[in-house]
């Protein structure tokens, strides 16, 4: 195996390699030029004129049983105004090899993982993927993926069983120029991250936040300006956690949103909120004022959502020039509905105007999804659709078909009807849903999975959704056009789903995870499943 680099200096570096790594980690970034065979070590240091050290040894070593004649590359570097930076060249093939950092100081010691790959070798992994991708093969470029994600993430821990479809859309839209490795190596990142975003397996975003792609460097200077501790990270974090995002720019606008609101709860002075809303406001649909009053009475609060925050502004500014015209107060705007009352952990701050008294909703982790907010609280209103433990609702978590099939029965107000029989061989007569997927087939909803099973336990797919909603629909003798859906992925609906997908999308009941993408094998979650049958709810009315 070809070193890293000779040898350059002994320095004091190598008599700290038998001490234990202590539990205090000097933090590192990694960035690698694949093309150039050049890579970058640095990070933060509050011990300025201090010494940080590095050795990088092959991967099958161990530095507690290290002959330091074989090693592949040392140094050691002064830290200056609180950083440390090592440039190495290297020249080596594929492979993980392990790093170790030293603290002159108080010999904090950490160790990381090193992640080679040649550009010859990189080339050939982009090429495979470039030719699935314009081959439209997406089991092609979930191979290629599978295979070399460790290298093209550079992380050595990278992989498991991650969503590669939205990474397939984007590859599809934007392709990957190989000689770009600290971009697509942040790409390929992102999408690992969101995968974990969206299925709330993040509860502290820091770790990762210089693995994002985000081209807007003033995004991580706004991020770094606001969470400078575990809490206001974890805030930061929760606020783009269970978000439903599925490419780079619905990554960047939730990002903005947390932002806002984390400056909103935590800014040191209501100057800093509306400096981050003055970059970013008109982003997120906020008519920015220089008024230093609205601000002042934003500022310090848990909005829990943007469109929260939204309306908050709004009133604030309303109010701020009434004020001043010596007018009488100013009304609302934004937000969600202007007939919906969320309490508990949404914020101190909601929309109140026009409250039907009977509404009262406790759910307390729905601020995350607006454009559903709605249809949860009126389901809910109604007894058609019910919470989890802890007045929790659970938007995130995939339905499965006899819990989507209940809530259809109960929407289309057949719960008390009648049937012959479970004809099921998958639900028993004891089962809580048993009444209600017998009761759907009985009224042709459902016809269940073949061979006489209904698919109890199944997570429903977006298109059999579509289905059971388009066959209620008939019962209640609705009828309308059938409509092309304006989808990418049009093709991979099923052939018995493509009627229902179009009618309900031709009726506005129904669109997609994205503009472009409709994903027909996608599991639905609870919040989907609320939301469209709300609409068709709507439909009927």
């Amino acid at each position: 195996m070809k070193k890293i680099i000779k040898l350059i200096s002994f320095l004091t570096a190598f008599s700290l390699l038998g001490i234990n790594v202590s539990a205090t980690e000097i933090p590192y970034l990694i960035k690698y030029d694949y093309l150039s065979q050049k890579m970058t070590v640095s990070g933060d240091c509050d011990a300025n004129d201090s010494f940080i050290t590095i050795q990088i040894i092959n991967g099958d070593e161990s530095f507690e049983s290290f002959d330091y004649s074989k090693l592949l590359y040392g140094g050691q570097c002064r830290v200056k105004d609180g950083k440390y930076s090592f440039d190495i060249d290297y020249d080596a093939g594929k492979g993980i090899y392990k790093g170790r950092l030293a603290h002159s100081k108080d010999l904090e010691k950490t160790d990381f993982d090193v992640v080679i790959i040649s550009a010859e070798e990189l080339k050939t992994i982009y090429d495979a993927i470039d030719e699935a991708v314009k081959n439209n093969d997406i089991s092609a470029f979930e191979g290629v993926i599978d295979e070399n994600i460790i290298y093209l993430s550079a992380d050595k821990n990278a992989g498991g069983d991650f969503k590669k479809t939205d990474l397939f859309e984007y590859a599809k839209k934007n392709g990957f120029d190989y000689t770009q490795s600290e971009k697509n190596i942040d790409i390929f990142n992102s999408f690992l991250i969101f995968d974990k975003l969206n299925d709330g397996m993040i509860s502290n975003i820091n770790p990762q936040i210089n693995k994002l792609y985000l081209e807007d460097s003033y995004l991580l200077e706004a991020y770094e300006g606001i969470c400078k501790n575990e809490s206001t990270r974890q805030y930061f974090t929760q606020k783009l956690s269970l978000r439903e995002i599925h490419d780079i720019d619905k990554f960047v606008k939730t990002f903005k949103e947390a932002l806002v609101l984390t400056y909103a709860k935590h800014a040191s002075g209501y100057g800093e909120l509306r400096t981050v809303l003055t970059k970013y406001g008109a982003d997120l649909g906020i008519s920015v004022s220089s008024n230093a009053d609205i601000y002042k009475n934003l500022v310090g609060q848990d909005y829990g959502n943007i469109s929260t925050f939204i309306s908050a502004y709004n009133n604030a500014a309303n109010n701020t020039q009434s004020t001043v015209s010596g007018g009488t107060g100013g009304g609302g705007g934004g937000g969600t509905s202007p007939n919906i009352h969320v309490t508990g952990s949404t914020g101190n701050v909601s929309e109140t105007k026009d409250i039907p008294p009977e509404i009262n909703i406790t759910f307390e982790d729905i601020e995350g999804v607006d454009w559903a907010v709605e249809a949860i609280v009126a389901l809910a209103d109604k007894g058609i659709i019910d919470g989890k433990d802890n007045n929790k609702f659970k938007p995130y978590d995939k339905i499965t078909r006899e819990e989507f099939v209940k809530i259809l029965v109960g929407a289309m107000n057949l719960s008390d009807a009648s049937y012959s029989g479970n004809v099921f061989e998958d639900v028993d007569e004891s089962d809580w849903f048993c009444r209600y997927v017998n009761i759907a087939y009985k009224n042709n909803i459902v016809q269940g999975t073949g061979e006489g099973k209904f698919g109890t336990g199944a997570k429903i797919t977006r298109q059999d959704m579509a289905v059971m909603l388009y066959n209620a629909l008939l019962t209640k003798g609705t009828t309308a056009n059938t409509a092309e859906p304006a989808f990418e992925d049009n093709s991979l609906i099923a052939d018995y789903a493509k009627t229902a997908v179009g009618t309900l999308y031709g009726m506005g009941v129904i669109d997609g995870v994205s503009d472009t993408k409709f994903d027909p094998l996608a599991n639905a979650t609870r919040a989907q499943a609320a939301k469209i049958i709300y609409a068709v709810l709507k439909q009927l009315q």
